[in-house]
């Protein structure tokens, strides 16, 4: 079931959908939830609530989820910021 759960999510995040939870994207860069979790410095339950609200709360685990996953997905991403607007 994991595997299917995982597979799915890998396959949504090389679609580049851009609505796509930013957390599943960035366990997707992982063998394993485990492992994400780990270079996360978070547990498997953290890592669990955190896909759920779909976003990261604090700065410095945004910098360090993005550094491991070596940038395919950004820390702007992980804390769902809004795209930033120019102004003129």
């Amino acid at each position: 079931m994991a595997d299917t759960v995982r597979a799915a999510a890998l396959a949504m995040a090389k679609s580049g959908n851009s609505r796509e939870n930013p957390i599943q994207r960035y366990v997707a860069c992982f063998a394993t939830v485990g492992s994400a979790a780990q270079a996360a410095g978070v547990s498997t339950e953290m890592l669990r609530q955190m896909r759920i609200k779909g976003f990261v709360s604090t700065r410095n685990r945004a910098l360090r989820m993005a550094d491991a996953c070596a940038g395919r997905v950004s820390a702007i991403e992980l804390l769902a910021l809004p795209p930033r607007t120019v102004r003129r």
